[in-house]
């Protein structure tokens, strides 16, 4: 008897197992079906719309912005990406969704990049801490007589060391990782400029606290998180987030917090302002050695400026804009290599919202293509996939051509945000990338 009934009560908990079981799956299929019903109407790869596990595999091959390009080609305008993603490619889009009045906000997409304990003005959600801290931060970004200064002085180091350690001759050879140097010319500029002294990468000649080693790590693994937000919570709690930076940390990170004050809108102007930087630095190069023609036409646009007295020694920023054809480089680059081509994600706000003909329920996470719209043949010609500078000159007699080139220039402008979110760094890399291809010409 003894026995039956603890076989009973064996099969009892064996049901009630299975019976809550039951009841968490089926939820779970609702929940995932319910997802995929309310963006059901919007195109795109069937996978994405049931799972992230397509966009972190893209992320994970590292050209998932190229990928996405061509994927919004095929899709069209507006496409379903994730779940509850959907993604744009057009500039007309990104301003009505980043303009002063929207009701927009950020999205889940920002999460992951928070890696202090405070919001930085790049992750904060809440739209008036927002405001009032991007007021704060504002005048020190006006002070363009003193960014320029600064700027100078960094830029004069940088060549110092080049000159002094990568100039090779027939018996010795001194090749240069230019990749990084370019990084120990922006972040010694941006610490320059905010704390009144170089980190040391330059004078040194070393990637300090092994920052880049770290960086370079960080960000791929970063690009694949971004893909799943809402894992952000898990992988910031006990005990994965014992591997987030720290005061204290000899290296990376951490080491850079002790450096600057452990205060979130410095670590965010140090990272995101020097990585975006460096990279327009370095594929407008690759662009210019991949572009024999284009590269003689700015070094003699250069020399002739020079020999004319047209520029001084340095070159200002304002004897920089009158040098046409460096204005279209820079420009060509920023619109076929964007600096940064994060998603910036925004959440449709109550109500919903109508986006190319598609109705998007309130809470439907928003992301930008940015180099689909910076790579749009309607707006940039048949050739937009090619770096071609000469396509900012406008051609006498053409009918329509200064219109097509103010639409041009206001698309690209829109790589550094818009609105209320547009970039408060904005100016500094204006300065940093109007002078160093003619200094280190």
């Amino acid at each position: 008897m003894a026995l039956l009934e603890t076989s009973l009560d064996a099969i009892n908990v064996t049901r009630l197992a299975i019976t809550i079981s039951s009841i968490f799956i089926l939820t779970l299929i609702i929940r995932e079906f319910q997802s995929w019903y309310r963006l059901r109407h919007v195109p795109g790869p069937f996978w994405n719309s049931l799972t992230n596990l397509p966009l972190a595999r893209l992320a994970g091959k590292g050209r998932i912005s190229f990928e996405l390009d061509e994927i919004q080609t095929e899709y069209g305008p507006l496409m379903r990406i994730g779940p509850d993603l959907v993604m744009y490619g057009d500039a007309d889009t990104y301003r009505l969704i980043n303009g002063a009045r929207s009701e927009f906000t950020k999205g889940d997409w920002y999460k992951p990049s928070k890696i202090t304990p405070n919001d930085s003005i790049f992750t904060m959600s809440d739209d008036a801490e927002r405001v009032k801290l991007k007021a704060k931060l504002t005048p020190g970004y006006a002070r363009h007589d003193l960014i320029e200064q600064h700027v100078d002085h960094v830029l004069g180091d940088f060549i110092d060391l080049i000159e002094r350690n990568y100039i090779s001759t027939d018996t010795d050879y001194r090749p240069v990782d230019f990749a990084h140097k370019a990084m120990y010319f922006a972040i010694d500029t941006i610490s320059q400029i905010a704390w009144g002294e170089q980190m040391g990468f330059i004078a040194n000649d070393e990637d300090m606290y092994k920052y880049l080693e770290i960086n370079d790590g960080f960000f791929p693994v970063l690009a694949v998180l971004l893909t799943m937000p809402k894992m952000d919570k898990y992988l910031k709690a006990w005990p994965l987030k014992l591997l987030l930076p720290k005061e204290g940390d000899t290296t990376g990170f951490g080491k850079m917090i002790r450096f600057v004050g452990f205060h979130s809108a410095h670590i965010n102007y140090l990272t995101t302002g020097s990585d975006s930087t460096a990279t327009a630095i370095r594929t407008t190069l690759l662009c210019l050695l991949s572009n024999p023609t284009s590269l003689a036409k700015l070094r003699h646009e250069i020399d002739t400026a020079i020999a004319t007295r047209k520029i001084s020694a340095p070159i200002t920023s304002a004897e920089a804009r009158t040098l046409p054809y460096l204005q279209s480089v820079i420009k060509e680059n920023i619109r076929l290599y964007p600096p940064s081509t994060g998603w910036n994600g925004r959440c449709v706000p109550k109500g919903g919202v109508h986006i190319h003909g598609y109705y998007l329920p309130a809470g439907t996470q928003v992301a930008v293509n940015t180099v689909h719209m910076m790579r749009r043949k309607e707006v940039f010609g048949e050739d937009a996939d090619v770096f071609r500078p000469e396509r900012w000159f406008q051609r006498t007699g053409e009918d329509g051509d200064e219109t097509r080139l103010k639409e041009m220039a206001a698309t690209v402008e829109l790589a550094f945000g818009f609105g209320r979110f547009g970039c408060l760094g904005r100016g500094i890399a204006g300065v940093e990338l109007d002078k160093i291809f003619v200094e280190s010409g």
